[in-house]
């Protein structure tokens, strides 16, 4: 699998919204376990307080990226504390 995250965005004066988005291209044929991993992190991902925000979207033109993940934020400091507690759980960087 490979992800390449954006560049976050701030939108919005008074309520700032970060944006991370990864586009991730799973090796031919290895769909069924990256989303077993998704499954087994599920919990990890989703859980911490940090975190405002999360979408998942799958290309159903069976194009590159596969699948667009967003995550939302406050604030980039938010963001960062987010991150760095997923490293542990296998999360690209």
């Amino acid at each position: 699998m490979t992800a390449h995250p954006s560049v976050p965005v701030a939108r919005g004066e008074g309520c700032p919204v970060i944006k991370y988005v990864y586009e991730i291209d799973y090796p031919v044929g290895e769909k069924r376990k990256y989303l077993e991993w998704v499954r087994s992190i599920a919990d990890t991902l989703q859980a911490p307080g940090e975190l405002k925000g999360l979408a998942s979207y799958d290309n159903v033109f069976s194009a590159t990226p596969q699948r667009v993940v967003e995550f939302t934020f406050e604030s980039l400091e938010e963001a960062g504390r987010y991150f760095a507690g997923r490293r542990s759980a296998g999360f690209p960087e």
